[in-house]
């Protein structure tokens, strides 16, 4: 890995593989894409953009054509707007929040990027994703909820790529 890329990474142990790694705008980004059960190199994993790698974030959703984010867990490092009709200005790419809702354990935030594109991107957040802090597991009731949400939007959008989101 280049010196230059270390500070993009959220843990110095948890490095893409090159053999599935992508770039967002020609740049390093900590993801890789992988196989859906349904479909081949249909999804990407990667960790919750750094303050550094928000625009590298956003950039790739926007080359990779993603409709759909999935943030397993809220967290502080918020890479978009907190409340409806608010914007993100990250180097030249703005985020806009146009709407959210909240869905039992799931909360919906429709999202606009533009860049040198403009996409409209839906996030999807669970909340109580884990049973408590020291458990790996989801909640059995969390998940579900989760998962029937997650496949209403990607039938939504055509069963396209979509990116998850985690640490």
């Amino acid at each position: 890995m280049e010196e230059s890329n270390i500070n993009k990474n959220r843990f110095p142990d948890i490095l893409p593989s090159s053999r599935h790694g992508i770039y967002a705008g020609g740049a390093y980004i900590n993801a890789v894409v992988v196989d859906s059960y349904r479909k081949k190199q249909s999804v990407i994993a990667t960790q919750l953009p750094l303050s550094n790698t928000v625009k590298d974030f956003w950039t790739m959703v926007l080359e990779q054509e993603i409709k759909v984010v999935v943030q397993l867990e809220m967290e502080e490092d918020v890479f978009y707007p907190s409340r409806d009709t608010e914007f993100v200005d990250s180097d030249g790419c703005i985020v806009s929040r146009t709407g959210s809702e909240v869905e039992k354990n799931v909360k919906i935030i429709k999202l606009t990027v533009k860049s040198r594109k403009v996409s409209n991107v839906t996030l999807i957040c669970i909340n109580n994703w884990l049973d408590d802090g020291n458990s790996p597991f989801p909640k059995p009731l969390s998940l579900l909820s989760y998962l029937g949400t997650l496949e209403k939007y990607q039938q939504w959008t055509g069963d396209e790529k979509i990116c998850i989101t985690d640490l």
